[in-house]
């Protein structure tokens, strides 16, 4: 099976249960929880996650976070449909953050954490990326 390294909804339509039991995908999802060292019930809190993936993290944020919101961008629409079904309560939005932001977006997020893992070695031009995110905070 050839895959398209650019193809992301083939990505998580074909390998996100291999995903979610990966040892690698718990350990990094402990790592960032422990550097966003969030307390309480995250009241107040925002977090922004630039590439939602299958959304592990969002599940996990929701269920300890409770008062905290949440937002996910990613460019997979696959992505965006799994990560809304996993967790209704979060915002999800399927967006190219190589490209800057239309008319429509909604970017009034206001952000007081950020999670950007597994997504800039993927792209050709991290700076845009990054760059066209900072609205979100």
């Amino acid at each position: 099976m050839t895959l398209n390294v650019d193809d992301w909804d083939r990505q998580w339509t074909e390998f996100q249960k291999i995903n979610s039991v990966a040892p690698a995908t718990e350990f990094r999802r402990r790592i960032v929880e422990k550097l966003l060292d969030i307390q309480g019930s995250g009241k107040g809190v925002r977090i922004l996650e630039i590439g939602a993936g299958t959304g592990t993290l969002a599940e996990e944020a929701s269920r300890k976070y409770p008062e905290a919101s949440f937002l996910g961008v990613d460019l997979s629409a696959v992505s965006v449909e799994m990560c809304k079904r996993r967790v209704p309560a979060a915002d999800f939005r399927q967006r190219d953050l190589l490209l800057p932001a239309s008319a429509q977006d909604n970017l009034q997020f206001g952000a007081t954490h950020v999670v950007c893992s597994e997504v800039l070695e993927h792209v050709d031009d991290p700076e845009a990326l990054l760059r066209n995110a900072m609205p979100y905070m």
